[in-house]
């Protein structure tokens, strides 16, 4: 059985958001944050936890979480 340990991520100065050090951990959270929305909808509730795309930060050199649709499409 594998075990995850708790791990306390640490926050932007500049942002206020969460930390993650590396691309795995955010693309690990976003992929957390679909599956609580597809569990809330299968038990006909809701889910807050709107995240849909991970960045990185320019001021800390992490990836941020966020719900906002990228602002230069053509850069993808």
């Amino acid at each position: 059985m594998r075990t995850h340990r708790n791990h306390q991520w640490p926050i932007c100065l500049a942002t206020g958001k969460r930390r993650y050090g590396e691309r795995k951990d955010a693309k690990l959270a976003l992929k957390s944050a679909a599956f609580q929305r597809s569990s809330a909808a299968a038990l006909g509730g809701t889910c807050v936890n709107l995240v849909t795309r991970a960045y990185r930060c320019t001021h800390c050199g992490g990836y941020h979480l966020t719900s906002q649709p990228r602002r230069n499409p053509s850069a993808a």
